[in-house]
């Protein structure tokens, strides 16, 4: 979705950010901070501890993921219009 993003954007000449950004709604790790809030208000802190932790984990697994992909892209972009 990252990548396609990288490609349809300039053909489209829109910021990349509208497409990552609809493309990365659906993987917003909303239950799972959804749950975390509830086990902490419950007074279960060690379990919901452990869910605010995968909950992040998840989200910054997929910050890195788009980030490479970006990184990745303008190198490629770079190399072809040196040649």
């Amino acid at each position: 979705m990252c990548i396609y993003s990288e490609i349809v954007a300039p053909r489209l000449k829109t910021p990349v950010s509208v497409f990552v950004t609809c493309a990365i709604i659906p993987l917003v790790p909303g239950r799972g901070l959804f749950n975390s809030m509830q086990l902490y208000i419950a007074g279960d802190n060690l379990h919901a501890s452990k869910a605010i932790l995968q909950t992040l984990l998840i989200a910054g697994t997929i910050s890195i993921a788009i980030a490479i992909v970006s990184s990745v892209t303008n190198l490629i972009n770079k190399l072809m219009n040196r040649f």
